[in-house]
C-alpha cells in the first residue's frame, strides 16, 4: 500500500503537467491542423487564401476541433508521461 501511494503521488505531477501541456499546445496545433486539412481538401488555391478562410471560421468549429484534438492527445500523453516516470522510479531502485 505504501509503495502504491508513493508511486501515485510521484506520477500525479507528470500527469497534471502533461494535461496542461496539451491544453497549451492545442492553442497552436488546432489552427495549423485546420489549415492543413483545408489544403488537403482543396478549399483554396493558395496558402494565403486558406489562411484567410481559417481566420473567418466560426468559433464553434475551433472549439469542436480543439476538443477532439485535446481528447486524443490527453489520452496519449496521460499514459506516456506517468508511465515513463513510474519506470524511471522503478528502475532506479
Amino acid at each position: 500500500y505504501n509503495d502504491t501511494q508513493s508511486v501515485l503521488g510521484y506520477c500525479s505531477v507528470p500527469l497534471l503537467s502533461s494535461i496542461l501541456g496539451e491544453l497549451a499546445a492545442g492553442v497552436y496545433r488546432v489552427p495549423m491542423d485546420l489549415i492543413k486539412q483545408r489544403q488537403q481538401a482543396g478549399h483554396g488555391t493558395s496558402t494565403a487564401e486558406i489562411f484567410r478562410g481559417v481566420r473567418s471560421t466560426h468559433s464553434s468549429i475551433f472549439f469542436a476541433s480543439y476538443l477532439a484534438s485535446f481528447n486524443r492527445d490527453v489520452m496519449h500523453s496521460g499514459l506516456q508521461f506517468p508511465t515513463y516516470e513510474y519506470l524511471k522510479l522503478a528502475l532506479s531502485r
